[in-house]
This record gives C-alpha cells, sequence and structure tokens, in this order.
C-alpha cells in the first residue's frame, strides 16, 4: 500500500520549510544514499529519519530537530 496524495503533499510541504529533505520521499525518489528500499529504513538510519535525510551527516553533525529535542531532554 503506498502513500496517498494528501500524505505525499503534507511531506512535500514540510520540505519546502526544512533543511533537508524527509527520509520518507528520498527512498520514494529513489534517491536513498545508503539503499534503504522502504521508509522503515529510516528507523535504523545513522544519517537522519522519516522526516530528515542529512546524509551524510549524522543527527549530531547536522544538529537536525531529532538531535537537538533530544540534547533538550538530556539538559
Amino acid at each position: 500500500m503506498g502513500m496517498g496524495p494528501e500524505s505525499r503533499k503534507n511531506l512535500e510541504e514540510m520540505e519546502k520549510n526544512s533543511r533537508f529533505p524527509t527520509g520518507i520521499l528520498t527512498i520514494e525518489r529513489g534517491k536513498c544514499k545508503i539503499g534503504g528500499l522502504n521508509p522503515m529504513a529510516c528507523m535504523i538510519c545513522s544519517y537522519g529519519h522519516m522526516l530528515e535525510c542529512h546524509y551524510p551527516h549524522t543527527c549530531e553533525e547536522a544538529e537536525c530537530s531529532h538531535y537537538l529535542r533530544e540534547r533538550e531532554i538530556d539538559e
């Protein structure tokens, strides 16, 4: 089962306002640099996640929203 048009539109809109493309759409476009074949690959990716792909940088190196949120929790 694929992604619905409304979900795709929301993700595309999210990308317009983000420093990074979404992992989900990066995989769907066939452009995952580490060969992810489905969005679940984002769950274990060292270079991003479903809503942010910042390859070739880790979350820490990219200071992505995921990393910044974790830092706030740790403080």
